[in-house]
């Protein structure tokens, strides 16, 4: 058979090219844009098209089969020639559909976590020697490709719900009549295409009345996936599934099965919750519950999911591909709780489509509070060059809704702040679906050399005040920091008198920055301690519920900084009495 797809260089399209090429089909393809590792797969497979670009005269009468990527236009001169002259046009999982009738074919759906439950359905089945054809997303340890068509009886299927084609304007998961679906969540996702929540949503109900009678659907058990998909068919059984049970030991998860503890290569509830996805996936296609558990602890997560890039003893770095907020929040959730005595400090890329809309900024509200620092960075460049407006610093605070939030637009800003937090025992979990504009991520946090030319500053005489807290970016020495550790923990209790007594000592004798940290510190201690008193005199007759707020206040901004000053980061203190103390010379 003759076979053209338009658009080859897409991440399936070209998967799809070479396993049709190897089943012995005479494949060609088009694209105005092919990039890595496509092109190199596709030279190598013999199918790389000459030249970019789309043709008509690429179209021609012989041609049996045109396989129409998203990725291309409605208008597509190859489209218009295929369709002028009859030939049949199929989106790729039509395609994959028409190779896959006589098969059992399982997908896997869902806002989240398809990938990974894809991806460790794929190696359950590998590691029991069962024979199946499968579709995923990512790259899978021990496969070579992500696209496999044969003879198996079997295919597993990563079901995204995103439009199937530019002639084809439905989700892609209902054009593979699946026997058996995992839907394992669902959150509003590509809002360029599904303008409300309502409409995405009811995308994974076409999912359940797409599917063949009598087969069997599995939801994550969540009210709001229950609501769509719960009860539309009668004649489709229906299931909910939690996490397993598990526990954490020493920094590594165990799946608890009868009695007995599993060690896992897999962090995080999420992925327990992934775990128990593939674990009914498996068993309906035929294997045994004991060989899955004999399978699964040697599963080691799918690519660009949770990828461990560094293991040191002081710096842990992960990349993940997370970027909607249900990601981020389960991704977040699962290293923090795996490394629950280490600094997390989460940095998230806002890149995709749906990130950079102010409508959709909403949605991640809370998503990145259970991290010990979190950081949003967006690329300038990145911005430039689709249009989008650049968010300000108070609509990150306001809509991630956490006051401390780190906000960059600038790579060198981004890397000088992580630079700067390799104070402790940290693990860095750098999310995007982008590439954080080139970053080195296995060389985050490692500090480099600082010229002395750079450290020396003027006497605070001469200093704008305004300048005092990027000033106390905190370069502090590990004597000094252990030094001014204890004497700020003593602030808890009596205000501003230890500063006062660390100034006395000190300002003749420390650094330049100790001196401005010291300053800072006094200015605001002077400001809460005025404050308590004040208030102390005037509700000196009453039990006032305002008498305790300026306590509330100086332990919220002492916890602070002490925090800060562990982490070797900015203080970000209320300015206090800058207007006066700042004027003190160092001298």
């Amino acid at each position: 058979m003759r076979i053209h797809l338009i658009a080859i260089g897409g991440a399936i399209m070209h998967q799809i090219a070479i396993t049709s090429a190897r089943k012995g089909h005479h494949v060609t393809g088009s694209d105005d844009v092919i990039q890595e590792p496509s092109r190199s797969r596709l030279l190598e497979a013999g199918i790389l098209p000459d030249k970019e670009g789309f043709f008509a005269e690429n179209i021609t009468p012989d041609i049996d089969m045109v396989i129409l990527g998203m990725h291309a236009k409605f208008d597509n001169p190859e489209l218009a020639r295929a369709m002028e002259l009859g030939i049949k046009v199929l989106s790729f999982p039509e395609y994959i559909y028409e190779n896959s009738q006589n098969k059992k074919r399982a997908v896997i759906a869902g806002s989240h976590g398809k990938t990974s439950i894809t991806s460790m359905v794929m190696h359950c089945l590998k590691e029991q020697n069962m024979d199946f054809d499968y579709l995923v997303g990512s790259s899978v340890a021990g496969f070579d490709y992500s696209v496999r068509l044969s003879d198996a009886p079997i295919i597993v299927i990563e079901g995204d719900e995103y439009l199937a084609s530019p002639i084809n304007k439905e989700p892609k998961f209902i054009y593979y009549h699946a026997h058996i679906a995992t839907i394992s969540g669902i959150e509003w996702d590509h809002i360029n295409v599904f303008k409300t929540e309502e409409i995405y949503n009811a995308q994974f109900a076409k999912l359940v009345q797409s599917m063949e009678p009598g087969s069997k659907l599995f939801y994550y058990d969540d009210e709001k996936v229950e609501g769509i998909v719960g009860g539309l068919r009668e004649d489709v059984e229906s299931k909910s599934y939690k996490a397993i049970d598990y526990e954490v030991i020493d920094e590594i998860f165990y799946a608890k099965v009868e009695g007995k503890n599993i060690p896992l290569n897999v962090i995080g509830r999420h992925n327990m919750e992934n775990i128990q996805a593939a674990r009914h996936v498996c068993i309906e296609l035929g294997m045994t519950e004991e060989n899955f558990w004999k399978a699964i602890p040697y599963f080691s997560g799918a690519g660009r999911r949770l990828e461990k890039i560094v293991d040191e003893k002081k710096r842990i770095v992960f990349k993940d591909f997370a970027h909607s907020p249900s990601k981020l929040r389960a991704t977040i959730r699962g290293v923090k709780e795996n490394y629950s005595t280490k600094n997390l400090i989460a940095c998230f890329e806002m890149h995709t489509y749906s990130t950079l809309t102010e409508e959709f900024l909403p949605q991640y509200k809370d998503s990145m509070n259970e991290a010990d620092t979190a950081v949003v960075f967006i690329d300038k460049k990145v911005l430039e060059k689709k249009g989008n407006l650049l968010f300000s610093e108070e609509m990150i605070r306001n809509h991630f809704s956490r006051e401390d939030i780190y906000f960059f637009t600038e790579l060198d800003k981004l890397e000088e702040f992580l630079e700067k937090t390799n104070g402790r025992e940290s693990v860095y979990l750098m999310m995007s679906s982008g590439t954080f504009g080139g970053l080195d991520l296995k060389s985050i946090a490692i500090r480099k050399e600082v010229k002395q030319t750079e450290v020396r500053t003027p006497n605070l005489h001469s200093v704008n005040r305004n300048a005092l807290p990027s000033m106390a970016r905190l370069e502090l020495s590990e004597e000094e920091r252990q030094t001014v550790l204890p004497i700020f923990a003593l602030s808890f209790l009596f205000f501003v008198l230890p500063i006062a007594w660390l100034f006395i000592q000190k300002k003749n004798s420390s650094s330049l920055v100790l001196y401005n940290l010291m300053v800072e510190f006094f200015n605001f201690q002077i400001l809460s301690t005025l404050v308590f008193i004040g208030l102390m005199y005037l509700n000196q007759n009453s039990f006032f519920p305002i008498y305790w707020l300026p306590w509330i206040f100086h332990i919220h901004y002492t916890s602070q900084a002490l925090r800060r000053i562990y982490y070797q980061t900015s203080m970000g203190l209320p300015q206090g009495l800058a207007v006066i103390l700042p004027r003190l010379d160092k001298s």
